[in-house]
């Protein structure tokens, strides 16, 4: 224990000793003696520092929750909201929603003909039969449930399903007709591993999309799932910087949405494959692309479905990530490494002057 403790260390104390040169070098002997028995446990000090610094694994996480009255689910490394309970997705990391709120919104699916058969969508130049808005809060039932897992984790499933009017833009076509549309939102407790892919426990949301009973208005169309990415950052609405990357050796593609202000990175991803059920029973998977439309001032991303006959699913999941800093930023961002150099320079001085 320090000899010069609060006890003495009184500011009436100290102006006796400052001001009375009989005292004065007993001072100095008093700050040298405390800034020598410091220095002595320094080691300790930087040792417990860099141990502080190396990332540990929580075992025990809390599990998810849903707020029913908020439309919200609540886990240890994310926060979703349903925004006015439809298929758009605000997600932010506990706690830190003044910081960075990330959206991840599915606008509507889009019936056009693939005039070069290249699957991707060209906004400008292929032919729409028709369109089915996903954004009328009205059409959505939600439901939540909390399911045993595997791997003994616990999922808390979150469904919101729909029947969206399809309404066609060629004439001579019925403009009133109904799809059914399913978002199946999926999040654990621990890391579960979901058909080759593992899902973050507590961290990230898979999200199934199952569309069925489309009426097709052609035998030749395709579909594209109209997504619109956007954010909130420092209570800034801004469009984030985007990148969209295909991740060869997990066969997925991976949006990453960015903001200067922050070190987090929402992220968007999906595999390249979704599952067709048809009528007949039969399953099969099939390729699926994505067209970006990322400018200034709005980033939109749609995700390219081939015909089918049946249901399609397909499994996106929204996560976020925070940049990883190196040993060197975290050692440095420590208080007590400061404190250490500090305390360092001021015993070199000292020694330096009794020298003198």
């Amino acid at each position: 224990m320090f000899l010069f403790d609060s006890t003495i260390c009184s500011y009436e104390l100290l102006a006796f000793l400052i001001y009375s040169p009989h005292h004065l070098r007993f001072l100095e002997e008093l700050i040298v003696v405390n800034i020598l028995r410091a220095w002595r446990i320094m080691p300790l000090i930087i040792m417990i520092t860099l141990l502080s610094t190396i990332p540990l694994q929580v075992y025990a996480q809390p599990k998810p929750r849903w707020n029913a009255n908020t439309a919200t689910i609540e886990a240890s490394g994310i926060v979703v909201q349903f925004f006015e309970r439809k298929p758009q997705y605000r997600f932010w990391l506990p706690g830190e929603n003044e910081t960075a709120v990330y959206i991840v919104k599915f606008v509507k699916i889009i019936e056009f003909l693939d005039s070069d058969n290249d699957n991707q969508f060209d906004f400008r130049n292929e032919r729409i039969l028709a369109k089915a808005e996903l954004d009328a809060h009205d059409q959505w039932n939600i439901t939540a449930m909390v399911l045993e897992g595997s791997s003994n984790s616990t999922e808390l499933r979150v469904i919101m399903q729909g029947y969206v009017a399809v309404i066609t833009t060629a004439e001579g076509m019925m403009a009133n007709e109904k799809a059914n549309v399913t978002f199946i939102n999926h999040i654990y407790d621990k890391d579960v591993e979901v058909e080759g892919y593992v899902v973050k426990g507590g961290a990230e949301l898979k999200i199934d999309v199952i569309i069925s009973n489309w009426p097709w208005h052609s035998n030749d169309s395709k579909l594209a799932l109209m997504t619109l990415f956007a954010g909130h950052f420092r209570g800034k609405e801004k469009v984030p910087a985007m990148h969209h990357e295909r991740v060869r050796e997990r066969n997925t593609h991976k949006v990453e949405m960015r903001d200067p202000e922050t070190n987090h990175v929402g992220v968007f991803t999906f595999r390249e494959n979704v599952r067709i059920r048809s009528r007949n029973g039969s399953t099969y998977e099939m390729k699926v692309n994505a067209t970006d439309d990322f400018r200034p001032n709005s980033a939109i991303q749609y995700i390219v479905y081939p015909h089918f006959e049946g249901t399609l699913e397909h499994d996106p999941s929204i996560l976020i990530e925070k940049e990883e800093e190196s040993m060197v930023q975290r050692i440095f961002s420590s208080p007590y490494i400061w404190m250490g150099i500090i305390l360092t320079i001021v015993v070199i001085g000292v020694i330096i002057v009794k020298r003198r």
